[in-house]
């Protein structure tokens, strides 16, 4: 049989105007994850490849209705999803939940007698062994898989036992994720007649575009054993980088009462670093009553207490995170791009 090339010819062009729209799937590793929680731009962005933020948590199971007369049920402890038996060992399931994903906190605290002295286990990709396994204070708070602060506790003037004890470390997963913890100390749901109380949260991302993960494990901790130092060190040092050609705009004056004081930013471009300080006769009153009003393009988006804007409330109390510092003077400082 002879086939015209008139058809030869317009396959070709058919099956490279295919491939060539086909989009390049993103890939999500512990590395690009870690980038990501330094990269203060990403996060005035809509996430992309898009994704929905989850929660499970030792939430009191009574609490099922809003309006329902046990709905302020408050035993938010040692309450899970099931019990397992696995091994002929007793394991309770804090986290069961479809992939791909990642969690992106971990947060426990403990109460009672012996408390905390259980097993934590993350299984995923619904493989029966556990890529992480260790004593949860180990796995959330001591480093076991990562120094701080990632892995770190509060406060420092309380004893260690009774700390809330965080993981930041992301652990990415492609197709499943649960999380058990063992203990021989936990009496019933709520921990009303004694035993351990076990307080925890979950936070993760489940997303919904398509994606690639390179699914967690502890291998991988070598692997990206710099991007790990490097982001460490960018949370310990709160680095804050100001592009070069950045412009400043002042604004300083007194504010009769009742009256404001406003400036106007032309042009296409973004508050990077917003400083603030007050001096007034009454500091505490003036922190609640001066109102911090910012309009993007017409549209006012900040409406706020000074104090509060800044997290410090209606005293100056110092402080020094990621996104926002409070220096003894009352200066106050914020990083959010916005």
């Amino acid at each position: 049989m002879k086939h015209h090339p008139t058809y030869l010819i317009l396959f070709l062009i058919i099956f490279v105007f295919i491939t060539g729209c086909k989009k390049d799937i993103p890939l999500i590793t512990l590395g690009s994850l870690l980038e990501e929680m330094t990269d203060r731009e990403k996060l005035s962005r809509y996430p992309e490849p898009y994704y929905i933020c989850r929660q499970f948590s030792s939430y009191d199971r009574a609490t099922v209705a809003p309006g329902d007369k046990s709905w302020f049920a408050n035993w938010d402890r040692s309450m899970f999803i099931r019990t397992e038996t696995e091994k002929g060992r007793k394991e309770y399931v804090m986290m069961d939940t479809e992939g791909p994903g990642a969690i992106v906190r971990f947060w426990m605290t403990f109460a009672g007698d012996n408390s905390g002295r259980g097993i934590i286990r993350i299984y995923l990709d619904n493989d029966t062994v556990p890529a992480v396994e260790g004593a949860a204070f180990d796995i959330i708070s001591k480093g076991a898989l990562t120094g701080e602060p990632l892995s770190s506790s509060v406060s420092d003037s309380t004893e260690y036992e009774r700390r809330g004890h965080n993981l930041y470390l992301p652990i990415p997963y492609a197709r499943h994720c649960k999380v058990t913890y063992e203990s021989e100390n936990i009496k019933d749901a709520g921990a009303k007649t004694g035993g351990e109380a076990v307080y925890y949260n979950i936070n993760y991302r489940t997303y919904t575009d398509p994606v690639e993960v390179e699914t967690f494990s502890k291998d991988l901790l070598g692997k990206y054993e710099k991007d790990i130092a490097l982001t460490q060190k960018k949370l310990k040092e709160r680095m804050l980088t100001i592009p070069p050609d950045e412009q400043a705009c002042e604004l300083t004056g007194t504010i009769p009462a009742g009256k404001s004081m406003e400036t106007l930013i032309e042009g296409q471009s973004a508050i990077r670093l917003l400083r603030f300080k007050i001096d007034a006769e009454h500091t505490e009153q003036a922190l609640r009553s001066t109102i911090l009003s910012i309009s993007f393009d017409g549209r006012t988006t900040v409406n706020c207490p000074a104090g509060d804007f800044f997290g410090t409330g209606y005293r100056i109390r110092g402080s020094n995170t990621w996104y926002t510092k409070v220096e003894p003077d009352g200066t106050m400082s914020c990083f959010w791009v916005m």
